[in-house]
């Protein structure tokens, strides 16, 4: 005979509805992920057309956050962050990663998510 697990079975009247803000931080969060896992394979000679960074002949680096496959503008129609190498679009990427955690591009997001939404509206 089986031993009973010490479970405590409760009733719950609904289940908390996800926050939208939430989701959509987190969204990004996922893709400044995966860009900081790009910067790793671009170091070791791997590129794609889907990176956020891009070199210049001089040797500058640029990181263009995107939301929805869109430039996310962050400051007065700049979407783009100058970085100085490709450790320092890393360092950018995660500080971005910690601004979006406590809310800091919430107001752009929201805009972005915004212009999507009103690519989807119903025709007459």
């Amino acid at each position: 005979m089986a031993t009973k697990p010490n479970f405590v079975f409760v009733d719950v009247p609904e289940r908390p509805k996800a926050n939208s803000i939430t989701v959509k931080r987190q969204r990004l969060i996922e893709g400044l992920t995966k860009q900081a896992a790009e910067v790793k394979r671009f170091e070791q000679g791997h590129w794609t057309p889907r990176n956020w960074f891009w070199a210049d002949d001089s040797g500058k680096f640029y990181l263009e956050v995107r939301y929805a496959k869109k430039p996310l503008v962050i400051s007065e129609g700049k979407s783009a962050i100058l970085c100085q190498s490709l450790d320092d679009v890393a360092a950018k990427i995660e500080q971005l990663k910690a601004i979006v955690k406590v809310g800091g591009l919430d107001p752009q997001i929201e805009a972005a998510s915004g212009a999507i939404r009103s690519r989807f509206k119903k025709s007459k």
